[in-house]
């Protein structure tokens, strides 16, 4: 995401929300504050 130079980018606590909501739908897991895909196992 490229912002124009006077516009502040987002703060630390909005990333975290972000991410946050993206582990409660288990597209994301954090371990010790490291987020990590989720990856999907092939259909068998």
């Amino acid at each position: 995401m490229f912002a124009s130079p006077g516009q502040q980018g987002p703060s630390l606590e909005t990333v975290i929300a972000f991410l946050q909501r993206k582990v409660k739908q288990n597209l994301l897991t954090c371990s010790n504050g490291l987020y990590k895909v989720v990856k999907e196992q092939p259909a068998q």
